[in-house]
């Protein structure tokens, strides 16, 4: 592929995590609305009262081994251990590479392959922030939790306008939940 063409395409895979990373905060948002209404709502049929809540997106065995390889790299470089004895980083940068390995723990245990790329690219992992495959996972990562989202018992139920439909759903979530 000549260079001019791969830099446009990177470009492009940029953009478009720019554009669904805010397509899942909104989306998140209203997940949050309605899963507090339907667990309201839902509050007497429920399992002894326990919300629903989403699990997380299940990688592949590659995807996690992907996942472990890049955490450890980023760890090297942010772990508190690694960064206490050393004089050179100011304290405030300090601070910044211990939020990042926190940031990139949390990711790593539930899978959150985006947050791993993007704190990579923070990082300057040049290899991972301007790589086609890995932004490629990233873009289809993002796209797999919005759409999770947006098939949720909690989703459809709270978007549902027909009175009839939505007692029809809420008469099939008791039943499959009761």
């Amino acid at each position: 592929m000549d260079e001019k063409l791969k830099l446009y395409t990177l470009k492009k895979l940029k953009k478009q995590i720019e554009f669904l990373r805010l397509e899942l905060q909104e989306t998140q948002y209203i997940f949050d609305k309605a899963l507090t209404e339907f667990n309201r709502d839902f509050s007497d049929t429920l399992q002894e009262g326990k919300p629903i809540n989403p699990q997380k997106i299940q990688l592949t065995d590659q995807e996690e081994k992907e996942c472990n390889i890049l955490f450890r790299r980023i760890a090297t470089v942010t772990h508190p251990d690694k960064l206490g004895n050393n004089s050179k980083i100011e304290e405030r940068d300090k601070k910044k590479l211990e939020e990042l390995y926190k940031q990139s723990n949390d990711a790593s245990e539930e899978g959150d392959y985006d947050t791993l790329v993007k704190v990579a690219g923070e990082l300057g992992f040049e290899d991972v922030a301007e790589d086609e495959f890995y932004l490629g996972k990233s873009v289809s990562k993002l796209s797999d939790k919005i759409k999770y989202l947006q098939t949720t018992y909690a989703w459809v139920w709270y978007h549902e306008k027909n009175k009839d439909k939505k007692e029809n759903l809420k008469q099939h979530i008791k039943r499959t939940y009761a």
